[in-house]
């Protein structure tokens, strides 16, 4: 019996591993959600209930609104080229690539699995093509495409879950709303791209672009600024719920003033933001439909694009500073480098872009948050002891430059060692091979080193 089961044993993850040894992150994930043993099963049930999510939800975004009330109202700058003023019909083939390319995420709202779907997609092709661009035509996203399922969860691990504020709502929207909303960014991204309309240091949910070049680029001018003896004073601006406190009427505008769309494809964007409702479904229990007063959809695809366009100012407004900056979705890095002795004034400028940037903000109905925003000083060690690293005032408080930050995930320290961020990723890794050794025994050589090469990819 014994020998028989680890038959069993060795045969079930040689086969599971083979089924993925192509796809490196797949394999990991897969690996993963085993041998974490399903900690999270067994949680106990938190004692708060879905209404008391839904109200924090609420009441966090009215209070970012309602600070700015009373703000100046904003401003646009125009744009006399090329506009978008129809959608185009879109092919069989070129549906047929969206969805194939389209991660099969499922919503409960979907009254087809998308699974089932993409199985039977030539089937159902000429009906889908016949659907979308009725919707690009008539410039309406039908109601059912407009509600999203949100579920709350933990922000991260070791946050009390009996808090409302350890959790970050998680929204789903339906398969087929997500297909038509890549027809229209792709159509948006052509306009943009060919009228060079695309905020240019915007590294979030675009071709060739994210954290990882966002990163380089950024820490690529730190170390020159390095070499050539200077200083950098880098800034991590945060926002709050800047996702959703965009005001729809505000993005519209901006959209047709800066960016030429009107016509079809404004009249479609604006039936797209407006009307939204959300379930929140939490241990269990499902609310009933909310309406959304302002925000773009979390969890859409277009989304993200309409934000980098909507805040797409603050980039100008740096740069009219003299300081250099560079956004991932919400996140802005802002940095400035100078020689030890002009310390005081490269400070006042780059203090002088942020303050900008925080009237622009909240006239636009965005809020910067002072307690999550970081100020460092980088360099080498000889240029850091002749800089004083004393604390920076923004918003009525003062911020005093830290000694390290972690900047979209990886920790920079002052003189840009890496050594905090090194630990953090052996640390990381030494986690993921312990929980390797429960399933060594049951793996042959060369299963051993897909294995590894998984790991390394994915985690390093």
């Amino acid at each position: 019996m014994h020998t028989l089961y680890k038959q069993k044993e060795n045969a079930y993850w040689s086969r599971r591993i083979a089924d993925n040894a192509g796809n490196s992150k797949k394999l990991w994930r897969s690996l993963a959600s085993i041998l974490r043993r399903d900690k999270d099963a067994s949680s106990p049930t938190p004692l708060l209930t879905a209404q008391q999510l839904s109200d924090y939800f609420i009441d966090k975004i009215s209070a970012v609104c309602a600070d700015t009330d009373y703000a100046d109202p904003p401003s646009f700058i125009s744009y006399h080229g090329k506009q978008l003023i129809l959608f185009r019909k879109f092919t069989e083939d070129e549906i047929r690539k969206l969805l194939l390319i389209s991660p099969p995420k499922t919503c409960s709202l979907d009254p087809l699995p998308a699974i089932i779907l993409l199985e039977f997609v030539d089937i159902l092709l000429p009906f889908i093509r016949v659907m979308c661009n009725a919707s690009l035509r008539e410039g309406v996203l039908p109601v059912s495409q407009k509600t999203a399922i949100v579920t709350p969860a933990v922000k991260k691990p070791g946050l009390d879950p009996d808090e409302p504020q350890s959790y970050k709502p998680i929204s789903n929207l339906t398969f087929m709303s997500k297909i038509i909303e890549r027809i229209v960014a792709e159509q948006m991204r052509a306009h943009l791209t060919e009228c060079d309309l695309m905020p240019p240091v915007q590294s979030a949910y675009r071709h060739g672009h994210s954290t990882e070049t966002a990163l380089l680029k950024v820490i690529g001018d730190i170390i020159d600024a390095a070499d050539n003896r200077q200083l950098t004073l880098l800034g991590l601006l945060d926002m709050s719920a800047a996702f959703d406190t965009v005001y729809y009427q505000i993005l519209l505008r901006r959209l047709q003033v800066s960016y030429g769309i009107g016509g079809q494809v404004l009249l479609w964007l604006t039936l797209f933001l407006t009307d939204r409702t959300q379930l929140i479904a939490f241990s269990g229990a499902r609310l009933t439909l909310q309406s959304l007063l302002c925000g773009v959809p979390q969890g859409s695809v277009l989304g993200p694009l309409l934000f980098a366009l909507y805040s797409a100012d603050v980039i100008k407004i740096a740069a009219s500073h003299g300081v250099c900056i560079h956004a991932y979705d919400d996140d802005m890095q802002t940095y400035a480098s100078c020689s030890a002795p002009d310390q005081q004034i490269v400070t006042s400028r780059l203090l002088a872009g942020v303050a900008d940037i925080e009237t622009w903000m909240t006239s636009n109905r965005l809020k910067l948050n002072a307690d999550k925003t970081e100020f460092i000083w980088l360099g080498t060690r000889q240029q850091l002891a002749k800089v004083s690293s004393s604390p920076l005032l923004i918003k009525g408080r003062f911020i005093t430059p830290l000694n390290k930050v972690r900047d979209l995930g990886v920790i920079i320290d002052r003189e840009l060692s890496m050594d905090a961020q090194t630990r953090n990723v052996t640390r990381c890794c030494f986690y993921q091979l312990r929980q390797l050794r429960s399933v060594r025994k049951s793996l042959p050589t060369d299963d051993r080193c897909t294995v590894a090469v998984a790991f390394i990819a994915s985690r390093v």
